[in-house]
């Protein structure tokens, strides 16, 4: 089955450095997964594995980078499928046309946007955010760059997250469907 790993801050800056030739080394030669590919730096890597829970990838990929480079590396783990969900569920349809413009941030649980109910989304219009089943899409209509939602997600709905741009999305989806 093929899966798709999103490390959770790495090669950010000067720490946290994973090198991507080292990380599929120890995806193929560690833990023994097939078809590995890494997409851009910020640790997204399409790989085969036997049909296992994504919880059990996670944290075998987690624990074995811990291992090797010493610190934390929050793992979220998606199928296909749930990619494909993902894409599919885009409430910002307009702004995707720029794929820069919508960021999904994936979840290592469920998330409830009951947890979110009061924040006031008028203090970072026309950004916004919209909470699915294991992700929040964030939408910024004036790039990233220039932000100005700041609200704190993780600690209002209790998971971690890690953040990739519609680009990367589309890119790791396609890659899933390879080999």
């Amino acid at each position: 089955m093929r899966y798709v790993a999103l490390l959770r801050a790495v090669n950010l800056g000067a720490k946290r450095k994973v090198p991507m030739a080292e990380l599929r080394a120890l995806m193929t030669e560690e833990l023994g997964f097939e078809d590995v590919v890494t997409l851009v730096q910020s640790g997204n890597v399409v790989f085969s594995a036997p049909r296992t829970s994504a919880a059990e990838l996670g944290r075998r990929i987690g624990d074995a980078l811990e291992n090797r480079y010493g610190f934390e590396v929050p793992t979220m783990i998606r199928t296909a499928p749930q990619l494909a969900r993902v894409i599919d569920a885009n409430p910002f349809p307009e702004l995707a046309e720029d794929r820069t413009k919508v960021h999904v941030a994936f979840a290592d649980g469920p998330t409830k946007a009951s947890m979110l109910t009061e924040v006031d989304r008028s203090q970072f219009a026309p950004e916004d955010f919209h909470v699915g089943r294991d992700e929040v899409y964030l939408a910024y209509p004036n790039g990233a760059g220039r932000a100005k939602m700041n609200v704190p997600f993780e600690k209002l709905l209790g998971v971690r997250l890690t953040a990739r741009n519609w680009n990367t999305v589309l890119k790791l989806a396609d890659l899933l469907s390879g080999p």
